[in-house]
């Protein structure tokens, strides 16, 4: 008999997309799809200037970083924020007349502040899509008990009576409804468009 799988009954880990190949690949294809290769490569950029040593290498690299994705206009530019954006760029016009890394932060620590915008825009926008897709779902069936990857899912059974409206107070239960409602499932359907 073939085991059936219902993806709702796993929760896969968006860190997988980083530290599995083939999650990380399928990840990439989604993005693709939706012209948005930009946060990805951002992210893979800066993760491989964090292997720079040389001084004048960093400089390079972080401007050229700073040109393909941080600047308005940029060939790739990225979406964050104004301030996020200047911080950036006025370090590195500080480095203008340098021929080397000279600022007091590392190239790591500059871009720190974009970094993390762009991993959560990926981890609770794309990544919430992706997660609903075929090609995400053959993965979490390869993977299903790589618990780095995917893992069972926890189900919540609230049930409530009268009882609980009469007292002036807020149980523990009633705060994992509430953040129960902020979870996003696989299985929900569009009732009405």
């Amino acid at each position: 008999m073939t085991e059936v799988f219902n993806k709702a009954e796993y929760t896969i880990h968006f860190d997988s997309v980083f530290t599995n190949k083939k999650m990380n690949n399928a990840f990439k294809d989604f993005l693709a799809t939706e012209h948005n290769l930009e946060p990805w490569n951002f992210l893979q950029d800066v993760i491989s200037l964090e292997t720079v040593t040389d001084p004048k290498e960093q400089l390079k690299k972080s401007k050229e970083i700073s040109i393909r994705y941080i600047e308005e206009k940029g060939k790739d530019e990225i979406n964050i924020s104004g301030d996020t954006r200047n911080l950036i760029t006025d370090a590195l016009k500080k480095q203008e007349k340098e021929d080397s890394w000279a600022l007091e932060m590392t190239p790591k620590e500059l871009f720190s502040n974009a970094f993390y915008i762009v991993v959560n825009l990926l981890r609770h926008d794309t990544f919430k899509r992706f997660v609903r897709t075929s090609e995400c779902e053959a993965v979490m069936k390869q993977f299903r008990n790589d618990k780095t990857v995917v893992s069972p899912a926890i189900t919540n059974n609230f049930s409530f009576n009268d009882e609980f409206f009469t007292h002036p107070f807020f149980r523990d239960r009633d705060i994992d409804f509430f953040l129960s409602l902020f979870e996003d499932s696989y299985d929900w359907e569009v009732i009405q468009n």
